[in-house]
């Protein structure tokens, strides 16, 4: 096969397509990949992402806005009259402001069920990431690509390769005080979120284990940009925007919280690769010498078939972990606009959390450059917007009723073994989600046409009820974040099955 690798515009960052001389195009597209899944795990989640791009002379002054934003954070006011623990005073060790549990607290008081159903998923976790005649959780020619610019060319393959690192910083307190990492062994591959490869790290001194995160930017993308400098600029200005929105969630409402209770991967170290260059071009991909180290983390609940027995016995823990993340994410002022199962990362018990700032940021923030949103999961206003935005130039915002809509979409597709609300797993691209958007609305569709599908599957009660409020289409009957705490206190505030039942 020969030829260049076409895109079109409804590709994501993720998406990446890879040419070499006398090769033929690898794609990381995740229709390709998902088919894979589907014929192998029979995949229900498609992760068709698509970017959300503006002009590139945007990303530079994105910063300068969101420094502004962060300094201010536009959160909702902590306090809530009739919430327990629903105000800064009431804060206590085990609990926030809102009166959710800090995630610690979460995981030790489950009930006997959620831990049985946390244990399963996590045996399930193991047996996918271990499986030897699994698919490769990426492409094993953009392998090759990441390996060959991490090596300078001298190695064309990850797992065994040996990587220096300079300019090594500690970037959480958890990372301080402690030796710095300056040379890591790569054993594995874990897998990839929207811009970047995500692999298993061995440090040479102490063996200490990270996830290591190297920013892969796909040609689609990187022509956006007039030259190498001003895409190299822009990725500068999306790091510093990234890990100033890692900082912000981790500050939760009032009081500073470490990452693990916020449910967010927050880089331990960060650091440059000894001797490459800032951004080396291999087949048409940038990929940037500044790498991540994150706790060691398995791969994420994309890998994990939604159809299969386990995730169905595990839906419950699932639902509510997932729930106490989105929570967190609006209490800290954060909105993503690509939360899915490829962002929630796996821990070896059973836990999951959330990696997705690269297309995160505070409320009433543009979506930067690199943000990328995902068809099946578009908010009806945020499609909407999107189109709005192509023709008047002004950017979309980040809003929390987009993130509503998503972690209801999530909530339906565990509780239903893979299916999607109002036939969206049709949206393939853009164009189809606004078509869907514009019937939606059109209609003033109401979500109770979906009662007979979740009743059909006995959803339980509780979800079923919440899964209605949050995909409401128009935006004014949807359910908020607050309002989820205060009217769901038995889900938000992690009440036992037990005692729900």
């Amino acid at each position: 096969m020969s030829g260049k690798v076409r895109h079109n515009d409804d590709e994501a960052e993720a998406n990446i397509g890879i040419y070499a001389e006398n090769e033929g195009p690898v794609s990381r597209d995740s229709s390709v990949i998902d088919e894979s899944y589907r014929t192998s795990r029979r995949e229900a989640s498609s992760p068709l992402i698509s970017q959300l791009a503006l002009p590139a002379a945007s990303a530079v002054a994105l910063v300068l806005i969101v420094s502004l934003i962060l300094q201010k954070r536009l959160i909702l006011d902590p306090y809530f009259p009739g919430v327990p623990g629903g105000n800064p005073d009431a804060h206590s060790a085990d609990h926030d402001e809102w009166g959710l549990p800090l995630l610690t607290h979460f995981e030790e008081t489950l009930s006997q069920s959620l831990k049985q159903e946390r244990d399963e998923l996590a045996e399930a976790a193991v047996e996918a990431y271990t499986d030897e005649y699994g698919l490769p959780v990426v492409p094993m020619q953009l392998q090759g690509v990441v390996a060959t610019a991490l090596s300078r060319g001298q190695a064309d393959s990850l797992p065994g390769l040996t990587v220096d690192l300079e300019d090594v910083k500690a970037f959480t307190p958890s990372g301080e005080g402690k030796a710095l990492p300056r040379k890591v062994q790569i054993s594995k591959v874990v897998g990839f979120d929207s811009g970047a490869v995500l692999m298993e790290a061995q440090e040479h001194d102490n063996q200490r284990v990270f996830t290591m995160r190297v920013r892969v930017v796909q040609p689609q993308t990187a022509a956006k940009f007039p030259d190498k400098a001003s895409l190299v600029q822009a990725v500068r200005s999306l790091d510093q925007f990234d890990e100033g929105v890692a900082i912000q969630a981790c500050k939760g409402g009032v009081h500073l919280q470490q990452p693990s209770e916020q449910g967010v991967v927050v880089p331990l170290y960060i650091a440059n690769v000894k001797g490459a260059q800032e951004a080396t071009l291999v087949n048409e991909c940038y990929i940037f010498r500044r790498v991540q180290l994150f706790e060691r983390l398995q791969g994420n609940l994309m890998s994990l078939d939604l159809q299969s027995q386990v995730m169905s016995r595990s839906r419950e823990y699932i639902a509510c972990r997932l729930l106490q993340l989105v929570l967190k994410l609006q209490q800290a002022g954060i909105s993503s606009t690509n939360l899915d199962w490829n962002t929630l990362l796996m821990r070896f018990d059973g836990t999951f959390v959330l990696e997705t700032f690269h297309s995160s940021g505070p409320f009433g923030s543009p979506l930067g450059a690199f943000a990328v949103t995902i068809p099946h999961r578009m908010e009806p206003q945020l499609a909407l917007s999107y189109f709005a935005s192509q023709r008047s130039g002004h950017p979309v915002v980040f809003q929390p009723s987009s993130d509503m809509w998503i972690l209801g979409t999530l909530l339906y597709e565990v509780f239903t073994n893979g299916e999607l609300p109002y036939g969206a797993n049709k949206c393939t691209d853009m164009g189809q989600a606004q078509q869907l958007a514009e019937q939606l609305l059109a209609n003033r569709t109401r979500s109770d046409i979906l009662r007979p599908r979740l009743d059909a599957l006995d959803v339980p009660s509780r979800w079923k009820t919440l899964i209605l409020r949050l995909l409401e289409p128009i935006t004014a009957y949807r359910i908020t974040s607050v309002e989820i705490v205060k009217e769901f206190p038995d889900l938000a505030r992690h009440i036992s099955i037990e005692e729900r039942r």
